[in-house]
Order: C-alpha cells, then sequence, then structure tokens
C-alpha cells in the first residue's frame, strides 16, 4: 500500500487530524504563554514605577492577574495537547459555564438565560472546561450579530449503547449551548470540529481550531461534543460529560 493510499484510510485520516489538532494547541499553548511573558513584564515594571496609593495601581493588578489566568489557560493548552490534563475536580460544572457565557456575552447586545436544575457531579479539569466554554460562548456571540440569547442548561442523561454516536452507554450531564443566531448551514455540520476548518471570509491565524480544540476538551473528558441547527433558527451545541459512579452508602 503506498502512501496516498493509507491516506485514503479513516482510520488514518482520523489519527492525522487527531495530530494535527495536537501539534496546533501545543504551538498556539507556547505562543499564548510567549506573548504574555512581555504583557506580564511590561506590567511589573510599570508597577515598580507606581505608589500602591496611586488610583491606577488597582487597575494595574487587575491586568496582572487577568494576564496569569490566561498564561494558565495556555498551559492547559499544552496539557491538553500532550493528552494530560489533570481531572482534580468532581463537581458540577453548570457554575464554570454561566460564569462564562455572564463575561463573555457582557456588553455584546447578547444576554444569556439558565436551566442548571439538572447539573450533577462529573469528574472534570476546570480551566480545560473554562476554555470550551468561552469558544462555545465566542461562537454564539459571533452568530448573534443583531443581538439575542444564548441559553445554557443541564440535564442528567442515561444513555443507551449508541444512542448518541461515540460515546458508550452511561450515564452523564447534557449540557447546551442554544443560541438565537442565524444558524449553520447544513453542508456546514459535518466540518465544524475539523481542526483547519472556517467559514469565515478572511481566516485570521488559528480561526477555524477553535470547535476543534472544544472536541479535543470533550474527547479528554471521555465525553462528546455535538451540533444540530436549523439556518434562520439558531443553533445549539451539546456537551455530554461522563457522570461517575455515586459512591456506596
Amino acid at each position: 500500500m503506498n502512501p496516498s493510499e493509507v491516506d485514503l484510510v479513516p482510520e488514518h485520516a482520523d489519527l492525522a487530524r487527531r495530530q494535527a489538532l495536537s501539534d496546533l494547541a501545543r504551538g498556539m499553548g507556547h505562543d499564548f504563554n510567549n506573548l504574555l511573558q512581555g504583557v506580564l513584564g511590561a506590567i511589573s515594571v510599570v508597577k515598580l514605577s507606581t505608589p500602591a496609593t496611586h488610583q491606577l495601581y488597582p487597575i494595574l493588578e487587575l491586568a496582572e492577574q487577568s494576564a496569569n489566568q490566561a498564561r494558565e489557560l495556555g498551559r492547559r493548552l499544552i496539557y491538553l495537547a500532550k493528552g494530560n490534563l489533570p481531572m482534580t475536580h468532581v463537581g458540577p460544572a453548570g457554575g464554570i459555564f454561566r460564569q462564562a457565557a455572564e463575561a463573555g456575552l457582557r456588553g455584546s447586545g447578547c444576554t444569556g438565560a439558565f436551566e442548571l436544575e439538572g447539573d450533577a457531579a462529573v469528574r472534570h479539569d476546570e480551566q480545560a472546561l473554562r476554555i470550551l466554554a468561552d469558544l462555545l460562548v465566542i461562537n454564539a456571540r459571533e452568530a448573534m450579530t443583531a443581538g439575542g440569547v444564548l441559553t445554557v442548561s443541564a440535564r442528567a442523561r442515561a444513555l443507551a449503547a449508541d444512542e448518541v454516536p461515540g460515546l458508550a452507554a452511561g450515564a452523564y450531564v447534557q449540557y447546551t449551548f442554544r443560541d438565537t443566531g442565524t444558524g449553520i448551514p447544513e453542508a456546514v455540520l459535518p466540518r465544524l470540529f475539523e481542526p483547519a476548518f472556517t467559514t469565515k471570509a478572511k481566516p485570521q491565524k488559528g480561526a477555524g481550531a477553535s470547535l476543534a480544540i472544544g472536541q479535543a476538551i470533550a474527547h479528554a473528558h471521555g465525553g462528546l461534543l455535538t451540533a444540530e441547527s436549523l439556518p434562520g433558527a439558531g443553533a445549539a451545541f451539546h456537551l455530554h460529560l461522563p457522570a461517575p459512579p455515586v459512591p456506596a452508602a
């Protein structure tokens, strides 16, 4: 079998996509952290020459705190690329998604609605889920150029085998991000999670990778990210995360 034939085998194509995504996430994480080093250095220099009583000092501290948080996100991208996310938290993730939606929609003319009664404990990496939520919120905001509502919901599900293709039977929490934007064309849906795919007319550096990174984060948690849409009727992204067994009393 020659190399051109190997490229046509689905298993090889899937491995190639995963490797490409891993390389992309690692590169983005390193580039992100390198850029932030300069930002943090500049903030530190300005803080040294600014009295703590100055009115700008709290703003500098806030900028430094935000830059450090962004650097941590960059580190998590690198961890993701290595396939080594530290799943240190067991608990509901709805709060993470709510915070991301409230922050990401602020000043955009869009509003958030929350239906998190079905939120239940899942094993997760908090920073990685924050990255995923930020990506979904940005995606929804860009789809609602004239304003709209992003509804974030959670419900517990007991899935049978093959009920959701790609997921094993078991207990899950399904988180849904549903917007009232322009929707996604039917021809685009199957390609949404490809690493290099973008619908932007003038792709920027890294454009088209966001949903693929979101899918990689879902996979790292043993879950899955799917999308559904009707053109002109908004879009919904469903994130299924496994719910760990409840310890016996």
